[in-house]
């Protein structure tokens, strides 16, 4: 007899995890690698990976596999893939996390800032998404989770790159989900509101930030890394198996309640 939380486990799955050397990420492998998924952690500096693949070998004393490789360069990737298809023979997994923001007005924005940020964010989760469902439709498994955010369907302000790159995200989840599906993949996205990553350093400015999410967030506060580990175990495991084309959003409640 199957207990319901063996629906949860992921023993025995090869998961990857992009932008996995921090924040996140680097929670989202720790976590998948602490419910049993051995972890391939790829950032855009191998060394930079060091911490993560540490805390999961002292947590579950697995090794992991690390790659430094920009996700943008659909050439590295197809060696990455085939190297992590030569050694485990299947990929059940893939998170992509891989993602820059920055405030910047519209009319300050430029074509640099659009490419980049566009690029790193929507351009890297199709080229991995690529890459990784042909492999996945061979045994007709996988689960992939695309990362979005608010910002894919509401208008934050000073981040029009970053807002588009994210609604396109959404849309080519339920794209793939339509495509792919057939084939017994589920795709799925997290929609994560305001987290705090450590990334705002300067305290007058977190101090603003914070007031402005706990005034507009029914939960009252930013949302930690690890408050969206459990929506990531969810999309991967076989809890799941019935859910594709979902943005799943964590975000205290904040959209919920938007005007």
């Amino acid at each position: 007899m199957i207990r319901m939380l063996d629906i949860f486990s992921l023993e025995n799955k090869i998961a990857i995890v992009t932008g996995s050397a921090r924040g996140i990420g680097q929670a989202y492998a720790v976590g998948l690698a602490e419910a049993g998924a051995q972890l391939v952690l790829v950032d855009l500096v191998e060394d930079n990976l060091k911490e993560t693949s540490q805390m999961i070998l002292d947590k579950t004393g697995r090794e992991s596999l690390c790659y430094g490789i920009d996700v943008t360069d659909s050439s590295k990737i197809k060696f990455m893939i085939e190297e992590i298809i030569e050694k485990f023979g299947k990929i059940d997994i893939l998170v992509n996390n891989a993602g820059i923001n920055k405030k910047i007005p519209f009319l300050d924005v430029t074509e640099e800032d659009w490419k980049k940020i566009v690029g790193t964010n929507l351009n890297s989760q199709f080229l991995m998404s690529s890459a990784v469902s042909k492999e996945m439709v061979k045994r007709k498994y996988g689960k992939i989770i695309n990362m979005a955010s608010v910002g894919g369907f509401m208008a934050l302000s000073d981040t029009a790159p970053y807002n588009a790159s994210k609604g396109g995200v959404l849309m080519l989840t339920k794209t793939m989900a339509a495509d792919l599906s057939q084939y017994g993949l589920n795709i799925n996205a997290i929609c994560p509101g305001f987290i705090d990553t450590g990334l705002l350093k300067d305290p007058i400015q977190k101090e603003v930030t914070v007031k402005k999410v706990m005034a507009n967030t029914p939960l009252g506060r930013l949302g930690s890394a690890s408050d969206l580990v459990g929506a990531c175990i969810y999309l991967a495991s076989d809890a799941s198996n019935y859910v594709t084309g979902a943005q799943l959003v964590v975000d205290g409640g904040m959209s919920a309640v938007a005007m």
